[in-house]
């Protein structure tokens, strides 16, 4: 089977018999949209949605600087890289 890459929204599974899906994170996204990412199954039309929401970066951000994470973590919140 070939493997592939795919950033559409929605993803129909149905021509699949296995697939692995990353959905995203809530917090370390690599795409250039930061936000928080996730992805919801429909069992009965075997599709895959997916969803990027925004939260408060700037609170995150302060916060992860004031518990002393790396520059490099926050930074990619707000890049989304």
């Amino acid at each position: 089977p070939d493997d592939f890459y795919k950033t559409e929204s929605e993803l129909s599974l149905q021509p699949f018999s296995h697939a692995l899906i990353c959905c995203g994170a809530v917090g370390q996204p690599r795409d250039g949209k930061p936000g928080a990412q996730f992805g919801i199954y429909d069992r009965e039309s075997e599709s895959m949605s997916f969803y990027c929401l925004p939260y408060d970066l700037d609170r995150t951000v302060v916060d992860m600087e004031s518990k002393g994470f790396p520059a490099t973590l926050t930074r990619r919140l707000v890049t989304g890289r």
